[in-house]
Formats: structure tokens, sequence, C-alpha cells
């Protein structure tokens, strides 16, 4: 197969899911940094232009999350696609139906907040998952 093919699947399965939690990771840490930089800048002023900053980013890495579901379908992680979906359908729930759909919600400072924590979740997230890839052993 290998020589038909150029490639073994493995490798293809490894690099796609190598290229998906690095971009993710770097979409979210571009959030992170974009967060705490304006904030150290404006301090509490920032709070009401939050979403016009990072929202149209936050709902683009979040449509890409739908990939989650797909991957352990079609068997290129282990697990089950139940609890991605679920964490999926409630960020979904929040990002799109209430958040966008409100703009006073927009200006809250618990927006500031919800979309910091969904970051600093996310950039530790998927580095781990891109050294598991590889089987190398995160010490504590």
């Amino acid at each position: 197969m290998k020589e038909e093919y150029g490639y073994r699947k493995e490798d293809f399965k490894k690099v796609y899911l190598t290229l998906y939690n690095l971009f993710m990771y770097v979409g979210f840490m571009y959030i992170t940094s974009v967060l705490c930089i304006r904030y150290a800048r404006e301090g509490t002023d920032f709070f009401p232009t939050v979403y016009e900053s990072v929202g149209h980013v936050m709902k683009y890495l979040q449509i890409l999350q739908i990939l989650e579901i797909f991957h352990p379908l079609v068997g290129y992680v282990r697990g089950g696609a139940f609890v991605p979906f679920l964490q999926i359908v409630g960020r979904f729930f929040i990002l799109f139906l209430m958040l966008d759909n409100e703009a006073r919600i927009q200006k809250m400072p618990v927006t500031f907040y919800l979309f910091l924590a969904w970051s600093a979740i996310e950039i530790i997230r998927y580095p781990y998952y891109m050294s598991q890839l590889y089987k190398k052993r995160i010490r504590s």
C-alpha cells in the first residue's frame, strides 16, 4: 500500500492531526494574546469591544471544532464522539445563539472572561494532544 500511495495512512493521520491541533492552538493563542494585551493597555474600558475584537475569530475556531466530532468516528483518535459533541453544542449555543444575537451581552465583562477561560483551556489542551500523537510524556 505504501508503494501504491507513496505514503502510509498513519503518516497522513499524524500530519493532519498535528496541523489541526497546531492551527487551533495558534488561533486560541491569538485570542488569549489579544485579550491580555488589550486588557493590560485599556483595562476595563476594553470590555465593551471584546466581541468586536475577537468574536469573529472565536466563531471561526468553534466552527472548526466540529471536526473533533468526526475524528473519533473515522478512527483518527480513540474515544467517542459524544463528549466532543456535547462540548461543541454547548459552546455553539452560548456563542451563536446567545452572544451573537444579543448586543447587550457582547458588551458585558462576562464576554471577556468567557473568551479568556475558553482560550486558556484550549492553549493547554491542543499542545497536550500534539504531544500524545508523538508519545511524548509531559512531566509535572
